[in-house]
């Protein structure tokens, strides 16, 4: 480590190194590490409000004629402050029964605890809508197939706290899912 101190690392390639082997870990396209699950959440929710524009990423969290909605699938939760950080707006889907009416032509993001069955039946709303979804997996591991599960049902996004179940430091976590959702949150 002391000889490592030495030298410069560019964090962009450090992160694709780490992204692709979270990808072959986990199954999902691509992966960042990131400070805790929460970051990730904050993380997800820029990229999916300003994409990859430098412009639109400037000027978070100003969504002035940004597509800023995030809906709250079941809820609100303790951790919704992580999603309004990056701009998100918060829209209450309490069930999966509301989630078509909550999605408008400004919905940028579906956010949910859920992990069971229910992110399947949501998935089909969010799908034809054209709206990523954010499943937070922040405590789903262990077990590890948990860590695969989502990426096998096709989620855009999911996130896992590091400092849980996979053991690593607490101010740790990653975000998981589809490459370009996961090159607009770097």
């Amino acid at each position: 480590a002391e000889a490592a101190s030495h030298h410069f690392v560019d964090l962009y390639e450090l992160q694709a190194a780490a992204g692709r082997k979270l990808a072959q870990l986990s199954g999902a396209a691509s992966g960042i590490v990131t400070a805790g699950a929460a970051a990730a959440m904050a993380q997800a929710t820029a990229g999916c409000i300003a994409g990859t524009d430098p412009e639109k990423i400037w000027q978070l969290p100003d969504t002035t004629g940004l597509k800023h909605e995030v809906v709250m699938l079941g809820g609100r939760n303790a951790f919704d402050s992580a999603l309004r950080l990056a701009g998100g707006k918060l829209v209450i889907a309490a069930t999966l029964a509301d989630l078509r009416g909550a999605i408008t032509s400004q919905t940028a993001l579906v956010y949910t605890t859920f992990r069971d069955e229910r992110v399947q039946e949501a998935l089909k709303v969010t799908k034809a809508a054209g709206v990523p979804l954010l499943v937070d997996a922040s405590s789903s591991v262990p077990p590890f197939e948990n860590f695969t599960k989502f990426a096998k049902w096709g989620v855009d996004l999911y996130t896992v706290s590091g400092g849980k179940g996979l053991g690593g430091p607490q101010c740790s976590g990653v975000l998981l899912g589809r490459k370009h959702l996961l090159d607009a949150a770097m």
